[in-house]
C-alpha cells in the first residue's frame, strides 16, 4: 500500500500567497509585502510542490487563483488575521494601561497649568487611577 508523506504548509508561505492572490501578479505581490519577487515565485513553487497542486493559473495578464487557491483563501486570510492578533498582543498594542499611578507635588504646583495636563493624562486614560498626594515634606522614593 502506498502512502502519501504528509506534509504541513509553512506560515510564512500563506503570507506569499496572500500577497499574490491579492495583487495578481509576483512583482506586486513581492511590492506588498517588501521582498524580492524571485523569493516570492521561489516560496509559491515550493508551496504548490509542497501541496501537489496549483494555487494559481499562470496567465499574460497575471495570477488567477485555481479552484484549490480559492478554498485556500479563506484559511489563508484566518491564518494572518490570527497571527495579526497575536502579534499585537505581544507587542501589547492591544493592552489599554491600567492600574494606579501616585504623584507626589509640593503645595505650590496644585493650582499651576500642570493640573490641567494631568486632567488631559486622565482623559487619555481612564483606566489609570491618579492617586494625587499634595505635601511639602520630602519624599524618599527608595522608601515608597
Amino acid at each position: 500500500m502506498l502512502t502519501r508523506k504528509h506534509q504541513s504548509l509553512n506560515w510564512d508561505d500563506l503570507k506569499y500567497f496572500l500577497a499574490v492572490a491579492r495583487t495578481g501578479t509576483l512583482r506586486a505581490g513581492a511590492d506588498s509585502i517588501k521582498v524580492n519577487h524571485t523569493t516570492l515565485a521561489r516560496r509559491l513553487s515550493v508551496m504548490e510542490a509542497t501541496i501537489g497542486s496549483r494555487l494559481f493559473d499562470r496567465s499574460k495578464q497575471g495570477l488567477n487563483l485555481t479552484q484549490l487557491g480559492e478554498d485556500l483563501m479563506p484559511h489563508a486570510e484566518r491564518v494572518e488575521a490570527e497571527m495579526t492578533a497575536a502579534s499585537r498582543v505581544i507587542v501589547g498594542r492591544d493592552a489599554q494601561p491600567s492600574g494606579t499611578v501616585h504623584v507626589t507635588l509640593p503645595h505650590g504646583l496644585a493650582m499651576t497649568s500642570l493640573m490641567e495636563d494631568f486632567a488631559a493624562f486622565a482623559d487619555l486614560y481612564p483606566d489609570i487611577i491618579l492617586n494625587m498626594n499634595f505635601t511639602n515634606d520630602i519624599r524618599d522614593l527608595t522608601r515608597r
